[in-house]
């Protein structure tokens, strides 16, 4: 990571008028004492991590408010949401706080995004009833537009950021000036907000339908108002409201707290496959290779075909599983897949993508409220508030010579 004055800073501080007076004081101090991340460490991917050795404990801190969300910036630092509306920075090398508490929505954040490619934090807060974009290069406000009850996921795509409401509304803002361009208003309420797949935004309602959207349409003129945008199909399915989902190949996976499990592709077609499995599902799936890897409650970790849902592999685990599984490796890179299973007991558990055989597995002593993947590592949060960081050894040894 580039320390030198003279590269442009990331900052993650937004010029509200109860910030303005902090603003000026940081950007005067050149992004103050803190971190500096360059641009290109914003685009380091997760992905490409190697853990299919055991990874070793960095740090541990206790965290004076349990995050809601974790969003890993570059190799260094990782952004931390809490369910108090808080945001802040977490220096990935020491675990100290290298940022300023920040409230910037004086409400609880329910949606979050980090976009590399325009350097851009979109939060939104369903109580606070606002949408916000910060320019982090900038350290400063993009737009805002005030939003009622946007929760869950939102997508950024074709230059457009979409988002779903609780009140049923689904939208598409300009992502650069946040200008409104299509609309469109849903029977029932939104618990999961918007999944993309290939040029499509997929939203579940509260009844279960899933609904698609083209996203690619001719952006109104500044005077026209947003689109009154039809979806492009919709499709019932038997999933109850707080089912969980994940996308990846070419397809939607949906589980729900029925034991359901059903593979979804871009034309809304019968399902690719439509299994019930023995426990609920709590936990979001992970899509990769041409396969889906899911946990159910009873700590069950299973691995099934895409296109049909015929299991390849079956791994019993260390009991409830509700955290999102997390996947390293794999994809277009060299590096073989690794699935990581985080326990809520506090067990964590890698598995071989291909054959299901454990690679390691790490005790936390305690529960896992949430983790995390980070170029480096593994973030975890326990239930108390811990936030500790794994790194594989190899990594270990680069960074800390």
């Amino acid at each position: 990571m580039r320390m030198t004055g003279s590269r442009p800073c990331l900052l993650l501080n937004g010029n509200s008028p109860a910030l303005a007076a902090l603003l000026l004081i940081v950007l005067a101090q050149g992004c103050g004492r803190g971190l500096r991340l360059s641009p290109e460490d914003l685009h380091s991917a997760p992905a490409q991590l190697d853990l299919r050795a055991k990874p070793e404990l960095a740090w541990t801190v206790k965290l004076r408010s349990p995050p809601a969300a974790l969003l890993p910036l570059g190799s260094q630092a990782i952004l931390v949401t809490t369910h108090r509306g808080e945001l802040y920075r977490i220096n990935l090398e020491t675990g100290l706080r290298d940022s300023p508490i920040l409230r910037p929505l004086r409400k609880a954040i329910t949606a979050q995004l980090v976009a590399g490619e325009q350097s851009t934090l979109y939060i939104a807060s369903a109580r606070g009833q606002e949408l916000r974009a910060y320019d982090l290069l900038r350290g400063k406000l993009k737009w805002r537009r005030k939003k009622r009850g946007v929760t869950g996921p939102v997508i950024l795509t074709d230059g457009m950021l979409v988002t779903a409401g609780l009140g049923g509304e689904v939208a598409a803002y300009d992502a650069g000036d946040g200008r409104s361009i299509w609309r469109r208003q849903l029977p029932g309420r939104i618990y999961r907000g918007v999944w993309g797949l290939d040029s499509l935004a997929l939203i579940l309602t509260d009844g279960g339908t899933l609904y698609a959207f083209r996203t690619r349409i001719e952006a109104p003129r500044e005077n026209d108002g947003a689109i009154d945008h039809a979806p492009l199909w919709q499709r019932e399915l038997s999933l109850n409201p707080t089912a969980v989902v994940a996308s990846g190949d070419g397809q939607l996976v949906l589980g729900d707290s029925d034991g359901n499990l059903l593979g979804i592709d871009s034309s809304g077609e019968e399902p690719q496959f439509h299994i019930r499995l023995d426990a609920p599902i709590y936990s979001r799936p992970v899509v990769i290779e041409g396969r889906v890897v899911v946990a159910t409650a009873a700590g069950e970790v299973i691995a099934l075909q895409l296109e049909s849902g015929l299991p390849l592999w079956r791994v019993q685990g260390e009991g409830l599983v509700n955290a999102p599984l997390l996947a390293a490796g794999g994809g277009r890179g060299d590096l073989p897949a690794t699935i990581v299973v985080p326990f809520a007991r506090g067990i964590l558990l890698a598995l071989e993508l291909t054959t299901g055989r454990e690679l390691w597995r790490y005790d936390l002593e305690g529960p896992i409220a949430l983790a995390s993947l980070t170029s480096g590592g593994i973030v975890v949060v326990g239930r108390r508030g811990e936030l500790r960081y794994l790194q594989p050894p190899l990594s270990r040894g680069l960074q800390r010579p």
